[in-house]
């Protein structure tokens, strides 16, 4: 029976040894899958950084071209509000000279019919001005 034991002991041990040789395999192939994953993620994540990378030097262009166009739209507005400003200004320049122009016509046409009365007005008008700057 000892010899029966003794063999069963070495078969077992020889089955136990082939388990161990196939985990071994195993674990070498679970270590060189594990890597290879690892080699995987590390060349995805470089190409992600350098897309990344690509990305944001295209949207840094994209948005110096919106500054800049954003910059020349403001500086086309400014110069149109200048134009419509001046225009406007002309505009107003030349009511007030057609109105000043009238107003002298008019006072020249009052002085013509009514002489004693602009020359009463204009007399009145330089005691009230003598008057007020008597006091001072």
């Amino acid at each position: 029976m000892a010899a029966n034991s003794a063999q069963k002991a070495e078969a077992a041990e020889a089955r136990v040894g082939k388990i161990a040789d196939k985990a071994r395999g195993h674990a070498d192939d679970a270590k060189k899958t594990a890597s290879a994953a690892a080699s995987d993620l590390r060349d995805t994540a470089s190409a992600a950084r350098d897309d990344l990378a690509e990305q944001v030097s295209l949207l840094r262009m994209q948005l110096e071209d919106l500054a800049s166009s954003v910059a020349e739209a403001g500086q086309q507005k400014a110069s149109q509000a200048v134009r419509e400003a001046r225009r406007v200004g002309e505009e107003s320049y030349e009511a007030v000279a057609d109105y000043a122009g009238d107003a002298y016509a008019e006072a020249e046409r009052f002085t013509a019919d009514r002489p004693a009365t602009a020359l009463g007005m204009a007399a009145g008008m330089g005691l009230l001005v003598g008057l007020f700057l008597g006091r001072r």
